[in-house]
């Protein structure tokens, strides 16, 4: 299977290396020494988006690993122009799921599959595996099972449903992470200068 991964950065250049013992994976990157590092890992990459997509010899599949907001809405809207009948775009980034929903229908209008993905793991994914939200529909998630069961820990990857709810239910997770950190934080601010003075706070934690 052929894969082109957009953006290289941390968390994007981890899942491009995760894929690429199983895959016959690209990348693209603004970033000469990101592409110089992808090079060197085995990866072709490239500064060009349309000689990242010449690389493809058949169906075109596109993961897009990029900060969400202008970054984001540039590079699909190029994408748009530029991808054709059955091909199909992998949204890992941390985008608004309406967005999501609006995208999913402009691609379905020109024929091509889009996939909205909540992904989870951060920098540890690549030695560990991700956890993958995946929304869109079931028959091309059904397509591409094989590159979710690569790159995710084990029984960490799930079909959630419609377009739309893969990055509705990452945001969820980010906040039920989110509230969780928090309270942790105050807690420990109350052990530190709370009503008990010099409480040994590192063997309580233990």
């Amino acid at each position: 299977m052929e894969i082109g991964m957009i953006g290289l950065g941390k968390m994007g250049f981890n899942i491009a290396l995760r894929l690429k013992n199983s895959c016959n994976v690209t990348g693209f990157d603004t970033n000469v020494d990101i592409q110089k590092k992808a090079q060197n890992s085995g990866i072709k990459s490239y500064s060009n988006i349309d000689n990242m997509l010449s690389f493809f010899t058949k169906r075109k599949i596109v993961w897009i690993m990029v900060p969400t907001g202008e970054v984001r809405e540039s590079l699909l809207g190029e994408l748009l122009s530029k991808l054709t009948k059955d091909d199909v775009i992998i949204d890992g980034t941390n985008s608004y799921y309406k967005s999501s929903i609006e995208y999913y229908e402009k691609f379905q209008n020109k024929d091509i599959s889009y996939l909205d993905v909540g992904v989870s793991g951060g920098i540890y994914g690549l030695g560990r595996g991700y956890c993958l939200m995946v929304g869109g529909d079931k028959e091309i998630y059904n397509e591409l099972i094989d590159i979710f069961a690569t790159l995710s820990a084990k029984d960490g990857f799930i079909y959630t449903g419609k377009a739309g709810s893969g990055h509705y239910v990452k945001m969820i997770h980010n906040a039920i992470e989110y509230g969780m950190m928090e309270s942790l934080a105050e807690g420990m601010e109350l052990l530190k200068d709370g009503h008990v003075k010099n409480l040994d706070i590192k063997n309580i934690c233990k």
